[in-house]
């Protein structure tokens, strides 16, 4: 039986790279479960770590223009620089991501944020068609491309990685009725594609706990780890529920046991 010399055998992984994308609404948990993962690392596009003021998380504050000045720009204190956040978030995967060990998480919160950082560079560097006038097409050319790069670098790494994303949900505006399935919140034609580049994904859950007289105590918070009428899941995990606890310890079965 030949072995090609330079392949890899699972069987020397103790555990294989997870690459989970949560979807959900704002404020549902998302990044709480995410920071549940081995050793954290975040980039933080959204500024939602102020919940975790005084934690010891370490994140790349893409939200902090001055930061992403400081962080892309060769020369900081030149007139006019621009944070450009797009370039400073394929920088950190280019270059720091990849040197991150299989002991360790990169989160990256969130992909809406990732998206909106595409549009304002493009905003300050649109493309231009012969003519002189913006070229609309190469735009959205260019944000599949950037999207599939980001993705590629993603799956590259040693790291487990962690994804939140807000979702999007088209409703009847008379009943109320979802018409499609929720989707990772994002324009363009990439959202349907973008599962693929992922081993798993869940959507986030809140339920509301009420006493016997039916008064709200409080919330649960889950994972929808199975697919419905509502969300197409996608897992590798061999369990049978619906909804799990939202905590990296559900991804055990993975671990080898040799």
């Amino acid at each position: 039986m030949h072995i090609p010399e330079k392949a890899s055998n699972l069987k020397m992984k103790e555990f294989p790279q997870i690459r989970l994308l949560i979807q959900g609404e704002p404020a549902s948990g998302k990044t709480t479960s995410a920071l549940t993962f081995p050793n954290p690392i975040v980039i933080d596009g959204d500024n939602g770590l102020t919940n975790f003021a005084g934690k010891d998380i370490i994140y790349y504050p893409l939200h902090d223009y001055d930061w992403v000045i400081k962080y892309i720009e060769k020369d900081p204190t030149k007139v006019g620089a621009q944070p450009n956040r797009r370039d400073a978030i394929l920088k950190i995967l280019r270059e720091d991501s990849l040197k991150m060990t299989s002991e360790q998480t990169l989160i990256c919160d969130g992909w809406t944020a990732f998206q909106s950082a595409f549009d304002f560079q493009t905003d300050v560097e649109p493309a231009l068609t012969k003519g002189g006038k913006v070229d609309d097409y190469a735009f959205w050319a260019k944000k599949i491309e950037y999207s599939e790069k980001i993705m590629i670098y993603l799956c590259s790494l040693k790291c487990h990685v962690v994804v939140t994303c807000h979702e999007a949900r088209v409703r009847d505006p008379n009943t109320g009725q979802l018409l499609e399935k929720s989707q990772p919140l994002m324009q363009g034609k990439f959202y349907s594609q973008m599962k693929r580049w992922f081993t798993d994904c869940f959507r986030m859950i809140v339920e509301e706990t009420k006493d016997k007289t039916g008064k709200v105590t409080g919330s649960e918070y889950f994972w929808q780890i199975k697919s419905d009428n509502k969300f197409d899941a996608k897992t590798r995990l061999n369990i049978d529920e619906f909804k799990v606890e939202p905590h990296f310890k559900v991804f055990e079965q993975y671990r080898s046991k040799v």
